[in-house]
């Protein structure tokens, strides 16, 4: 329709494929922006024009405007419409709004945030009943900073580099283990604490050193405090600063106030030494230091800790604590990093401090972090240190690093000797972020997204702009058909960012942590957040290619998320669910592609919303709205006036005289040649059940079709033989394998299937089964 001028009436044609009617709204893409829209009789319909996105469509040589109208389509057949060009234009402007909003339909209504620039609720009309609901763009990428990641697709294969595990040192009388690892990229800064077990409740104390710290390699030196073998795991955690970036891109991946220092130390007096250091910048509150200890020898270890004072020195102490005899080396550095304690926290990092009371002995210690922490991604590194008020020096060791929180021990000690501690002495601090990927918003500062409206007759649209290349449009169809009961999203993105994944993300707060989504279209699958699994974000997305769907248990709201194409969805805790759209990779991932899943593609994938109070509604809607998001009407255009056009086409057309049953999905009915002559004297008719057995629906139950009774007088297919799927073999000629189990017991038996059809008897169907026939 770029090409069409308006000189003369075009004849739209809309095809139905589904077994039932359908009222829908079709789209007609034109650069012309006066048209009218009649139909078969010359009668004027409702129409709405509205501006394309631009940056997308005339960049592609497409057009300029879309053309929305409301339509009635027949089951399995076609509507004919009309378009002229009209005496004035109709063009719904978009209005750029700053306040909050909300756009509706008989159904229900979708309210906006001025301030954070988002959706924030759906509500079910008509008795208005709001819950608080959120969706956004977020992207996925390496905690390793931009351009220089390991893997290419970050979420089906993160990182593994911030979260190491040494192993067992396998030796009772042994407490000391190194450990080397290269670095992707040249490193001057390792901030390092050691992690137990989490599966144990031990509480023993390491030291972790470092040594031979070059470019591209560290050597670590983890040290049991009591001089005692360890039996079980020992990780270690650890952040590192590339010589020529910033901390905050490499560790945090935000901006926020950090400053880090490299100080070497000549001396050392009775194994201990301390010195102070002013701080270059000003920090707005008390900062919160992070102390690590490189060694020239590999055969010394040495635990530091900080005293803050007034915000513009630290002082800091060092004491070995390995039990070797020979003197202290000369020339140790002690690497430091300071946050500020009154920054905010970032998406994928928090930090903060927890005052100990009475005396520090080795006691374990349970920490929750509260209000600031927020985590997008569970199993992060933690990295802890020590702030005494008295100056004695402590070791510290994290445990139990949990969805919620984590433990930490820490003790007190003197020269290679364990210490008995000071009451109120020790403030931990600790630094959480994201172990493999982090998780950000396309736009950090809400004041750069952009909403616009736009109300006419047909729908009524929002388009939220974050920046360029990416852009969700939100639309609610003013039908008065059930149909209309869901919100529209539609995603203009791409080209992503290079080593982006681009999920959008709903936050519902719902009870239960269950969800469900399916595998093939088909069967809905509850899934559960298993945050036990080595690679937390990847092993929670699970595929997605009708939907999503979200129930309360203990109420009787439900959300379903429905796709016309498939994806991977995901719940990674904190009521946010993820539905990952595209993806940009800059290296691949070694899983079998073979290549770097660089896609440069704009795509604009859809979802539809549909919110529901009533159980039985919610399934029936989601079963018809999925059929009709994947099976959109198909529109055929061809050059010709109403009359001529009535003369010789009949204007609407059903094969069938009356719908299907509303839980029959006619899945196929296509022609196949059967014989040596080259006709299509034969068809493959593929009936589907829509529903499960047990959903709270009585179209939920098994059924019985007399396919005559359905379909027009002499376009009836007639059933010959029933096959497989594929329509490939009779299914009276498959013979079942039969399996034995693998000690050697009696054979599997195959489930019992309804017995063949071969001739126009009734078929019958049960919940979810798909029959194929070859018919004529």
């Amino acid at each position: 329709m770029s090409n069409w001028t308006g000189d003369e009436e075009v004849a739209v044609v809309v095809f139905n494929s589904l077994a039932w009617p359908v009222n829908t709204v079709v789209t007609v893409p034109t650069n012309i922006t006066s048209i009218q829209v009649v139909d078969g009789s010359g009668a004027p319909l409702e129409a709405q024009q509205v501006m394309t996105i631009a940056e997308y469509d005339l960049a592609s040589n497409r057009t300029s405007h879309q053309l929305l109208f409301t339509v009635d389509l027949p089951p399995y057949g076609y509507q004919t419409y009309f378009l002229r060009q009209a005496s004035k234009q109709h063009v719904t402007e978009f209005k750029t709004v700053d306040d909050d909003f909300e756009i509706s339909n008989t159904f229900m209504k979708a309210c906006f945030s001025g301030d954070n620039r988002m959706l924030e609720c759906l509500a079910v009309q008509p008795n208005d009943e709001s819950f608080p609901f959120t969706s956004t763009l977020a992207q996925y990428t390496s905690s390793a900073g931009n351009g220089e990641p390991n893997s290419g697709a970050y979420v089906f294969r993160p990182m593994q580099d911030n979260y190491v595990q040494l192993g067992a040192s396998g030796n009772a009388a042994h407490h000391e283990l190194t450990w080397k690892f290269f670095w992707p990229a040249r490193t001057q800064l390792v901030m390092t604490t050691p992690r137990g077990d989490p599966s144990q409740q031990h509480t023993d104390v390491f030291v972790v050193s470092t040594f031979e710290t070059t470019a591209d390699q560290t050597v670590f030196r983890a040290t049991k405090l009591d001089g005692k073998g360890w039996k079980d795991n020992l990780h270690l955690s650890y952040a590192t600063i590339g010589v020529d970036r910033t901390p905050c891109k490499q560790i945090l991946a935000c901006n926020i106030t950090v400053h880090y220092e490299m100080v070497n130390v000549s001396h050392l007096s009775n194994r201990c030494t301390a010195f102070d250091l002013p701080f270059p910048i000003h920090f707005k509150g008390m900062p919160i230091p992070f102390l690590s200890v490189e060694s020239q020898s590999s055969y010394e270890s040495f635990a530091a800790t900080s005293r803050v004072s007034a915000g513009t020195i630290i002082n800091v102490n060092v004491c070995r604590v390995d039990k070797g005899s020979s003197p202290a080396p000369a020339n140790l550095k002690i690497n430091i990093l300071a946050m500020d304690v009154q920054e905010a926290p970032c998406e994928g990092a928090c930090w903060g401090q927890v005052q100990l009371k009475g005396k520090t002995n080795g006691t374990r210690q349970q920490f929750v972090p509260t209000g600031r922490c927020e985590m997008s991604v569970y199993n992060p590194v933690v990295l802890a240190s020590v702030t005494s008020r008295s100056g004695e020096v402590y070791a510290v060791t994290v445990f139990n690093v949990m969805i919620v929180g984590f433990s930490f021990v820490v003790q007190p000690v003197v020269g290679g000797a364990v210490a008995a501690g000071v009451d109120g002495d020790v403030t931990v601090n600790w630094l959480i972020f994201e172990r493999d990927t982090v998780r950000n918003a396309v736009t950090r500062d809400p004041s750069e997204v952009t909403l616009s409206v736009a109300r006419g007759p047909v729908a009524q649209e929002v388009r939220q702009v974050f920046r360029d290349k990416y852009a969700v449009t939100y639309r609610l169809y003013q039908g008065k058909s059930p149909e209309f009961q869901f919100l529209e999203q539609k995603f203009d993105v791409g080209p992503l960012d290079q080593g982006r994944e681009l999920v959008t993300t709903v936050e519902y707060k719902k009870h239960g942590e269950v969800w469900y989504s399916d595998d093939s279209g088909l069967e809905l699958i509850p899934r559960q957040f298993d945050g036990s699994k080595d690679e937390p974000v990847a092993a929670n997305f699970y595929p997605m290619v009708m939907g999503l769907y979200l129930n309360d248990t203990k109420s009787n709201f439900s959300l379903s998320l429905l796709s016309e194409r498939s994806h991977s969805s995901s719940y990674l805790g904190k009521d946010t669910y993820e539905v990952m759209l595209h993806r940009r990779c800059s290296a691949d991932d070694g899983f079998g592609v073979g290549e770097v899943l660089n896609e440069t593609d704009h795509i604009q994938p859809k979802l539809w919303l549909v919110p529901s109070h009533k159980p039985q509604e919610a399934f029936d809607l989601r079963h018809k709205l999925t059929l009709q998001l994947q099976n959109p009407p198909t529109v055929m255009y061809a050059r010709g006036p109403v009359g001529a056009w009535a003369k010789s086409y009949k204007l609407s057309f059903s094969m069938l005289e009356k719908p299907l049953p509303e839980n029959v999905h006619l899945l196929s009915l296509k022609a196949r040649n059967t014989s040596d002559s080259g006709r299509l004297d034969r068809f493959v008719l593929r009936l589907q059940h829509t529903y499960e057995r047990g959903e709270p629906s009585p179209l939920a139950e098994p059924v019985a079709l007399d396919l005559s009774q359905y379909f027009v007088a002499g376009y009836a297919p007639e059933p010959v033989s029933e096959t497989t799927l594929n329509a490939n073999r009779e299914r009276s000629s498959v013979q079942r394998l039969k399996w034995r189990t693998a000690d050697g017991g009696s054979a599997l038996t195959p489930k019992q299937q309804p017995p063949p059809t071969t001739t126009t008897e009734t078929i019958d169907l049960v919940p979810r089964q798909i029959r194929t026939f070859i018919s004529k």
